[in-house]
């Protein structure tokens, strides 16, 4: 039923990729998109990445189109791999004019926030993010890329605050709890960082990620035999997940 269908899509997070080569151009974005929002069975992408990028077209033109799916609501967040770091600079001042003309447009901040992250002006994404949050203050996911910039800080306590923040906000957020659960096993708190991660397997069954870091929990706790099956199972789900064959 759609109502079931639903819920489950509120359990997961929705990823889409277009751009891809030899139609990497700003014109064929939304007949791709279209054609995976079709195939997937879904009205939208939490998250859609250009696969790749082509220095031919202007990076506005790219963001343009991007920023109207997102206004459609069929795009959460954008980003892309396969970029220049050159290119990302493009793409913040691409949201920097944006934000001009659009000031309360959180969104932008957030993304813009993304891609000076990309960039390691950490201090400067920081602001970004705080400038969403002040325009949208049940902003989850800003919260959650706020403690992700602290985490690569070292700044673990501000950090486990911001995650915390966007769980309290989001309840079913299990990439908050992951990373929530991450940092609490660097600051030496093992059996709430053990909690988060089990919760974030309870929302997320698949997440080879949240299985590798418990298993780092239980290898901390000198509890060796749990440690394995848990890296075992990250490595059943992904098989290229290197962190786990350490």
């Amino acid at each position: 039923s759609s109502a079931a269908s639903d819920v489950y899509k509120r359990q997961i997070v929705i990823l889409g990729k277009g751009a891809h080569t030899p139609n990497c151009n700003p014109e064929a974005i939304t007949s791709q998109l279209n054609e995976s929002l079709e195939r997937m069975n879904t009205d939208y992408v939490d998250i859609y990445i250009m696969h790749r990028d082509n220095d031919e077209y202007n990076v506005d033109e790219f963001v343009d189109v991007l920023n109207q799916e997102k206004d459609k609501g069929r795009i959460k967040v954008f980003g892309g791999s396969n970029w220049t770091l050159d290119r990302f600079k493009k793409a913040n001042e691409c949201f920097e004019n944006s934000i001009s003309i659009k000031p309360n447009f959180a969104e932008a901040f957030n993304n813009m926030a993304l891609s000076l992250k990309e960039e390691r002006k950490f201090e400067k994404a920081i602001i970004s993010l705080e400038k969403a949050i002040a325009l949208k203050n049940n902003y989850a996911e800003a919260y959650y890329n706020l403690g992700n910039v602290y985490n690569l800080l070292g700044e673990l306590e501000k950090s486990i605050d911001m995650f915390t923040r966007a769980i309290d906000i989001k309840s079913d957020y299990f990439d908050a709890y992951n990373n929530l659960g991450a940092a609490l096993l660097d600051i030496g708190e093992h059996q709430e960082a053990k909690s988060n991660l089990k919760k974030a397997i309870e929302l997320q069954p698949d997440y080879a990620e949240a299985y590798n870091n418990l298993g780092n929990v239980y290898k901390e706790m000198e509890e060796y035999n749990m440690a394995i099956s848990k890296y075992k199972k990250a490595i059943k789900l992904n098989p290229e997940y290197h962190e786990a064959y350490n």
